[in-house]
Formats: structure tokens, sequence, C-alpha cells
């Protein structure tokens, strides 16, 4: 593993414990000295990479909460629809068979 990738591991183990990552903190976590600017760089790197990543990740995840409640929605105003129609034509078959039945008796 590169220095770069163990920096970048620290920096999510950082805000894993919701710690922000920072040049200092990297050097002050790490088990060997770290040049400025390769801390520089890892944090760079995982603001524009991790973070953006999570953040499409999460707004994949609301896009697809919000697209599975809509569907979820229109599946429920469906099956209402669906519930009247059968309503509708078990009251004329409920009128036929009360017609027949009373011809019957006749």
């Amino acid at each position: 593993m590169s220095n770069i990738d163990t920096l970048l591991n620290i920096c999510e183990a950082l805000e894993q414990k919701h710690i922000e990552p920072s040049v200092a903190m990297l050097r002050a976590k790490s088990s060997q000295p770290v040049a400025l600017p390769l801390a520089v760089k890892a944090i760079q790197q995982y603001k524009s990479g991790v973070r953006a990543l999570k953040s499409n990740a999460s707004q994949s995840e609301n896009k697809t909460s919000a697209n599975h409640r809509t569907s979820i929605e229109e599946r429920v105003a469906q099956l209402e629809l669906e519930n009247k129609s059968f309503r509708q034509k078990l009251d004329q078959l409920e009128t036929k068979l009360a017609r027949l039945t009373l011809s019957k008796s006749e």
C-alpha cells in the first residue's frame, strides 16, 4: 500500500469518527513521517474522490427512495381503481342474482 493510500485510509477513518481530515490530523495519526505536500494531496484526493462518491451514492439512494415511494403511491392508486371496479361488478352481479332469485320464486 502506498503512502497516499495509507493517508486516504486515515482520512476515511477520521471521517467515520466525524472528525474533519486535516493535514495536522493526518500527520499525527500516521505511523510514519508525512511530508506536508503529500498530506495536502491526500486530503485533496479524499475530498474530491471519496466524498464525491459518497455524495453521489447518497443522492442516488435518495432518488431511488423517492422513485420507489412514487411507484408505491402509483400502485396504490391503481389498486384502488381496480377495487372500485370490482365492487361495481360485484354490485351488478348481486343485483342480477337478486332478480333471478325473485323471478324463480314467482
